[in-house]
């Protein structure tokens, strides 16, 4: 706290937030970076819970007041580097341009859920980053970890499924495309020769990322208790059977099977715990139920949705190509 509020340490648009450092290597050089902020503001958040829970009503009440005062901290830099740029983008950090860095700021959607999305923020920076940043349906890091970057595109596809946005599969085909004979994934994979081309040969982050991404479209856990079954049907599941047996959540474990009248989703499920709300948005997205356990005749499906709207982006009053 007393490094974030030395205002002769900060430029303007860096006041109350940590002091600039080594980030993420895929981020770039010494900087202030967004990604550093909001890890630290979940923290405080999810610190201040636990101390609640434990019984320290007062160690938690100071958590929630230095949280609320980064969180301003946060969003106003973020209202004054979306001033500069003409968009409401989220940079890599409050000095910084459209560059690749600005990926690393999409953790305040997943997997930290400080911001929704479809907040504005995180729907124009991921424009910006599938029209300039993107070759086919892979995410190329051009600082540092030069390539087509495996847990960078796999980022990409968690905040698209977040907003229920069918372009999330697509990422999933093309890394179950790059992936190698031991069905891992390098760091990064060269554009034109499709082998690994930097970082670790075979590497951890890229392969939990993959795992998780697979559970969370058949099960997801959303905020109040909530879980979503099947939060997008991939393409070519429709009229297939889909059965999910004893997932794990915070919610209790969750079971449920997906058969088919027609065109129509039939679901079964029954979920551990009563009074959990159970929802499908990618079969259909007026349905849901805190029954602990039934079957439902959803409405007729319908096929993929068209991808969610976009934020135009403005002339920016000054754009930097990445001080990095």
């Amino acid at each position: 706290g007393r490094q974030r509020r030395e205002r002769r340490r900060h430029p303007p648009e860096g006041q109350g937030l940590l002091p600039p450092g080594i980030s993420a290597e895929h981020l770039g050089p010494y900087d202030f970076y967004y990604w550093d902020n909001f890890w630290s503001l979940r923290g405080l958040l999810d610190a201040a819970f636990l101390l609640e829970a434990a019984g320290d009503s007062g160690a938690a009440r100071q958590a929630v007041k230095v949280a609320a005062e980064l969180r301003a901290a946060i969003f106003s830099s973020l209202e004054a580097a979306a001033a500069r740029l003409g968009a409401p983008i989220m940079p890599a950090g409050p000095t910084r341009g459209f560059d690749q860095g600005m990926i690393g700021s999409l953790v305040a959607c997943w997997p930290l859920e400080l911001l929704s999305a479809e907040d504005e923020r995180v729907v124009a920076s991921m424009d910006a980053v599938r029209d300039q940043f993107c070759i086919g349906d892979a995410f190329f890091q051009g600082i540092s970890h030069t390539g087509l970057g495996t847990y960078l595109t796999l980022q990409l596809a968690f905040v698209e499924l977040a907003s229920g946005d069918p372009r999330a599969w697509d990422r999933l085909r093309w890394m179950l495309s790059a992936a190698t004979p031991t069905f891992t994934w390098p760091e990064a994979i060269h554009p034109r020769l499709g082998g690994g081309c930097m970082g670790d040969g075979h590497h951890g982050w890229a392969a939990a990322d993959f795992l998780s991404f697979v559970r969370a479209v058949l099960v997801r856990e959303l905020a109040d208790d909530r879980v979503a079954l099947l939060t997008i049907l991939p393409p070519g599941w429709e009229g297939s059977p889909v059965e999910v047996r004893d997932a794990p959540t915070h919610a209790g474990r969750v079971s449920y099977a997906l058969r088919w009248h027609g065109d129509r989703p039939a679901l079964l499920w029954e979920c551990e715990r009563p009074g959990v709300e159970l929802v499908a948005p990618g079969l259909d997205r007026t349905w849901s139920t805190r029954e602990q356990a039934g079957e439902a005749l959803l409405e007729p499906f319908v096929d993929r949705p068209s991808p969610p709207r976009r934020v135009r982006l403005g002339s920016p009053a000054h754009v930097s190509p990445g001080q990095t």
